[in-house]
Formats: structure tokens, C-alpha cells, sequence
């Protein structure tokens, strides 16, 4: 699993704050990019149905709306759910690239 690299690239978004993010569907993973240079900032997700798991996430949208942070919502083919990345500094941390904390958990559940 190298950064930067696909298996069955699927979804592309970009989030509010500008990074450029896709579904890495092959590796279950979502990998964040610079939308300037194209350079790999971090990924999350691994195999699996739990909370911080993905399995072949397809699809990506990131949105935001008045004083609520940005969120992702991903769609999953293999767990057949929407998971919820809340908010969206966690895909890159709140000073930038950092690293990710992942999924927060499918939306509408516990």
C-alpha cells in the first residue's frame, strides 16, 4: 500500500478547505491529496465494518454549511453504508498535513 498509489481509484471530491481526496477502493482506504502539486498528504481506512474501517468505499463528497465543520461522507459498496468523516481537519490534522484520524462512523448510526 504506497502512498500515493491506487487499486480501483473510484470518488473524487475536494474538501472546503481545498485538499483534493479519493477513493482508494482496491486498498479500502481514502487518500488525500495537494490539489496544487499533487503531492500525497495522508490516507485512512482499512478492511473492515468497524468504526475507522472501510471496506471498498466508492464514492466521496465533502461539504460544508454556515459554522458546522467540513464533513465527508463516503460511500461504502462492500459494507453497503454512508460512513461520516467529521470533521474534515482530521483527514490532514488542524495545522496541516499531519496525519488522520479516520472515519468517525457510518452516519445515521450509533
Amino acid at each position: 500500500l504506497a502512498d500515493g498509489r491506487f487499486y480501483w481509484p473510484r470518488g473524487i471530491a475536494l474538501t472546503w478547505e481545498g485538499y483534493l481526496v479519493v477513493c482508494d477502493r482496491g486498498n479500502h482506504r481514502v487518500q488525500v491529496f495537494d490539489p496544487n502539486d499533487g503531492t500525497f498528504v495522508s490516507s485512512f481506512g482499512t478492511q473492515g465494518s468497524g468504526n475507522g474501517k472501510l471496506d471498498m468505499p466508492d464514492g466521496i463528497v465533502c461539504t460544508t454549511y454556515g459554522d458546522i465543520p467540513s464533513r465527508c461522507y463516503v460511500t461504502e459498496m462492500g459494507n453497503d453504508r454512508v460512513t461520516v468523516i467529521i470533521p474534515v481537519e482530521s483527514l490532514v490534522g488542524p495545522e496541516g498535513p499531519q496525519g488522520a484520524t479516520g472515519p468517525q462512523g457510518p452516519a445515521g448510526g450509533p
